[in-house]
């Protein structure tokens, strides 16, 4: 092989600081609609009663901890005879069961 010119290295002359670790995180739990769709026809179709488990809703803006009663079409009935719209559903989370 030929001998190659060598290649000119600039000195660096001052600290770098290029190698940073940036994380850019939310809060918000981001699950589609079908998700808590699929969540709540399972939660109808086991054979133990849904009002006998406590369920922790988290909402857009707020989290209940309550007894799941019924699906009233496009709602959940609550045993604190709450309305709670499905659209309005983040996230289920089953806490305890009383059986």
């Amino acid at each position: 092989m030929k001998d190659l010119p060598r290649v000119y290295a600039n000195p660096i002359n001052k600290k770098i600081n290029n190698v940073q670790e940036q994380y850019m995180g939310s809060d918000k739990i981001t699950k589609s609609k079908n998700d808590v769709n699929k969540i709540i026809s399972s939660l109808f179709n086991n054979e133990s009663f849904t009002f006998r488990r406590l369920f922790e809703i988290t909402l857009k803006d707020r989290v209940i901890t309550t007894n799941i009663i019924s699906k009233i079409g496009v709602k959940l009935l609550t045993i604190d005879n709450e309305l709670i719209l499905i659209d309005d559903i983040l996230d289920i989370k089953e806490i305890s069961s009383q059986e």
